[in-house]
């Protein structure tokens, strides 16, 4: 028996991170530059971005894109939606396919990689592995409230940080031997504590401005503030009508993906095997606070860079007890 068949796998695990996932950037780097072979990637959100870059070989160009950034620029690639979000990612869905995934398919690059996407009608995290990487990227980067929902199919679906907080089962389940879960988030799921306390107030925005009727409003209020029932919000939220193209309005859309994150919330609070992973990495982002600025891309960059170290021979001596055990 050879020493590659009997060599361990390694997947990675990594949260959601939007601007903070530079970080990854030189994370993997770090790996790479010490022989260290990743075999799966599970990523949701903007972890996405970086493991199709890593997988399809354009992390240079991701990294110098990223150094680069400005608000001018990044506005330019954002399009106004017509229904469901603020903004579209068709302008961005192409300029990932150009130029970080090269028009790759999932089941063309290695790592083999797995993207996580929420399904906003059923409430499920949904795996992506099949078809074109730059039109997976875009719906795990699907913030909703700020981008509109993609259709997969029946599904409308969101940015898999919704519903997942670090993707280590999904990465178990490709056959790996060691799961290495990496959490470079600000929070446990893609909104801030003070949005998820906002739900009832969104619920009763929309009854005064959609419904009409203030004692109908009033009514909503009362029951979901008193009661703090989530049937009551559902409720609710099921009164906002579908827009003129026949899709939801950005408001039913934002509504039910908060109410959906308050009980993944309350779901991974309960959480008692590491999220499927042998360990998971989250060291040295706190000082960059709730936020990223632009201005903090190499910084994250940098401590990207050094968490990988830090964490090398912890990595290093999981692998060798999983080929001590084969």
């Amino acid at each position: 028996m050879n020493g590659r068949s009997t060599r361990p796998k390694l997947g990675l695990a990594l949260s959601g991170a939007a601007a903070r996932s530079v970080f990854y950037v030189g994370f993997l780097e770090v790996l790479q530059e010490n022989d260290v072979t990743v075999d799966v990637i599970a990523a949701q959100s903007g972890a996405s971005v970086v493991a199709a870059s890593f997988a399809c070989g354009t992390l240079e160009k991701l990294k110098h894109d990223l150094f680069t950034m400005s608000w001018p620029r990044l506005r330019a690639l954002l399009g106004r939606a017509k229904k469901g979000g603020y903004y579209t990612l068709d302008i961005v869905e192409e300029y990932f396919r150009e130029h970080y995934t090269l028009s790759k398919t999932f089941d063309a690059v290695s790592p083999q990689l797995y993207f996580v996407a929420s399904d906003l009608n059923s409430g499920e995290t949904v795996p992506l592995a099949i078809g074109d990487l730059a039109r997976g990227m875009r719906v795990t980067c699907s913030v909703p409230g700020i981008f509109s929902p993609v259709q997969w199919g029946s599904r409308h679906l969101v940015d898999g940080g919704l519903l997942s907080v670090i993707p280590g089962k999904l990465a178990r389940e490709a056959g790996v031997d060691v799961v290495v879960g990496v959490d470079a988030k600000a929070t446990r799921h893609i909104f801030l504590a003070s949005h998820m306390r906002l739900r009832g107030w969104y619920n009763f925005a929309r009854n005064e401005l959609v419904m009409g009727p203030v004692t109908r409003g009033w009514s909503l209020f009362r029951r979901v503030f008193t009661s703090g029932g989530a049937d009551d919000y559902l409720e609710a939220i099921d009164l906002f009508p579908e827009d003129e193209t026949g899709g939801h309005s950005w408001l039913k859309v934002l509504g039910r993906s908060l109410d959906l994150a308050s009980k993944a919330e309350a779901a991974s609070a309960k959480n008692t095997d590491n999220f499927g992973c042998d360990v998971i990495i989250s060291q040295g982002l706190g000082k960059f606070g709730d936020s990223v600025s632009i201005a903090n891309i190499k910084g994250l960059y940098e401590e990207g860079r050094q968490t990988a170290l830090d964490n090398l021979p912890r990595i290093q001596s999981l692998l060798q007890q999983a080929a001590s055990n084969k």
